[in-house]
Formats: structure tokens, sequence, C-alpha cells
């Protein structure tokens, strides 16, 4: 299996500094609104996913 890619998705007005995050939760509210919850992006995340533990 391939790894996935991050998708990228932007938010907000243009000339604005950009945080990247994890969504967690996508809610659709009628056919013009989404409310999305998130958590900032940190590569620690990550840090300990190969690692074996102990039984």
């Amino acid at each position: 299996m391939a790894p996935m890619n991050p998708l990228y998705f932007t938010f907000g007005e243009a000339d604005s500094w950009v945080v990247p995050v994890l969504v967690t939760k996508i809610k659709p509210s009628g056919t013009n609104k989404v409310k999305v919850e998130s958590f900032e992006y940190s590569d620690d995340v990550y840090l300990y996913d190969d690692i074996l533990l102990p039984n």
C-alpha cells in the first residue's frame, strides 16, 4: 500500500499566515456551512510510530 500524502486546504484570507493542522472532525450544516475541528500538526505525534511496544 502506498503511503498517504497529506491533503492541503486553505481557509481564511489569502495574505494571512498558515498553521498546519490535523483534522479530527468534519460536520456539515446545511448546504453552505461546515464545522471543522482540528489540532495543530506536530511531527512529535508520529515520533514513536515505528517502535515495538513491550508485551
